[in-house]
């Protein structure tokens, strides 16, 4: 597998390393830059305070890194992988990736893989500067990991391509999601307005055309003239099957019909596409560089618009949940005299009041309450107003909550979309969202 993660961590390293070096887990171990006797987390503390280093809590002590291999490499699963053999890489990795740095290497094989525990001290014992792992670095010590497990004639998993795997289908995933949900809120529009069964189910055509309008559009908006049109369709999937000088008609890959642009609408025939690229004035500047740079402005000023909402619904659930606090205690202040107030007024009347009315009427006006002006009924009726209105809090701040995962999902989008023209258009034109039911 060769599957690598890093960790750091603001604890001092003696757990991890004594963790790290267990008799019941560890197969073997080997060490960079630390001398053989004495503790290790020692020889990791006294490093730092060598050059003045770990005197705030908050620092980075250590880095732990965790190298797991394929379970197809060991011996038990017919590999040839031996745990020297992964204590080799593991210290070869080490060495190329953090030179300078006191290194705890202990291969474990309590689990169907073996792997590696790399446990770093942050603080070089050459300079006395700390480490500083970046995203960039971790992909490199990954592309690294992969490599050596790989020349050492072991399987190894090419994690470069999993991710681009991973990423298509999550993205094939969400826009299959957005689709279902945008074309749900155009079929509650349509039946507020025409009396249309809003949850009459979309026959595979009338997704298809759907999908081919949505590329049309997206082409038209991206286009200087029908030549550019045709290439923007067909980089998409689209092809023009019929396109002579009054009629053309859209296919889309995997389809064996093709869609006339007639039924799409009026502003789809071949005359009024013709005629909307012949009266659109093109600047010369207008190139792909260009066009590029006015998609991303647009993208940053979606997600900021997107951001300030987010803010605002924090604001709001921050608002509400203050007033959620302070009924809740004032809830708790009412139970906790409500039973006094109970008991003192099934108390038998009697001319001459007993101790027992005069202790409860004691503790009473410790809380502030006369039993002679308030009853227990009125208590609970506030306490049952409060309560209700705690449960409306709850609700509301419930919908704030999925409020804001749906904008940060349509930021997700937008970000996604980022890198394409075509998605990136379909993500930030407002006109077109709006349309659709989102706001941005």
């Amino acid at each position: 597998m060769a599957i690598l993660m890093i960790n750091n961590s603001k604890a001092l390293p003696t757990k991890v390393v004594k963790y790290a070096l267990r008799e019941d887990k560890c197969a073997c171990y080997g060490t960079i830059g630390l001398l053989y006797g004495i503790p290790y987390h020692t020889q990791f503390l006294q490093t730092a305070k060598r050059f003045g280093k770990w005197t705030k809590h908050n620092e980075r002590k250590y880095y732990h890194a965790k190298i797991s291999f394929d379970p197809s490499n060991t011996i038990a699963n017919g590999g040839k992988m031996k745990a020297e053999d992964a204590l080799g890489i593991a210290l070869e990795f080490a060495e190329k990736t953090i030179p300078g740095h006191e290194v705890v290497v202990a291969i474990h094989d309590d689990k169907p893989h073996l792997h590696a525990h790399i446990i770093v001290n942050s603080v070089n014992y050459e300079d006395g500067r700390k480490l500083q792992i970046k995203n960039r670095d971790v992909a490199a010590a990954k592309d690294l990991a992969y490599t050596l497990t790989t020349g050492k004639g072991f399987i190894s998993l090419d994690w470069r391509k999993a991710m681009n795997d991973r990423i298509l289908r999550h993205a094939k995933n969400r826009e299959e999601k957005l689709k279902d949900k945008l074309i749900s809120i155009q079929a509650e529009r349509n039946k507020a307005k025409n009396g249309i069964d809003a949850y009459k189910p979309l026959s595979q055509r009338e997704k298809t055309v759907w999908s081919i309008k949505q590329a049309v559009d997206t082409s038209i908006y991206m286009s200087r003239d029908f030549n550019e049109f045709e290439k923007s369709l067909n980089s998409m999937g689209i092809i023009l099957p019929r396109n002579t000088e009054k009629t053309i008609s859209f296919k889309m890959a995997g389809v064996d019909y093709s869609v006339r642009g007639a039924t799409l609408g009026d502003e789809y025939t071949k005359a009024r596409l013709v005629e909307l690229f012949e009266k659109r004035e093109v600047p010369e500047w207008w190139d792909i560089a260009t066009k590029n740079k006015i998609f991303s402005e647009n993208r940053l000023n979606s997600i900021s618009d997107i951001d300030k909402q987010i803010e605002i619904y924090n604001n709001s659930s921050s608002v509400l949940m203050e007033e959620k606090t302070r009924l809740t205690e004032r809830n708790k202040h009412a139970k906790s005299f409500l039973g006094l107030l109970v008991e003192y007024e099934k108390l038998p009347e009697q001319r001459s009041r007993n101790s027992r009315h005069a202790a409860i009427e004691k503790r009473l006006d410790e809380f502030g309450i006369n039993p002679k002006e308030v009853s227990s009924k009125e208590i609970q009726k506030v306490i049952f107003s409060r309560e209700a209105i705690i449960n409306k809090i709850d609700v509301d701040t419930r919908r704030l909550f999925n409020n804001r995962m749906d904008l940060r999902k349509v930021k997700e989008d937008i970000n996604k979309f980022g890198k394409d023209e075509r998605g990136l258009v379909l993500s930030i034109n407002r006109g077109q969202t709006k349309d659709l039911g989102i706001e941005l």
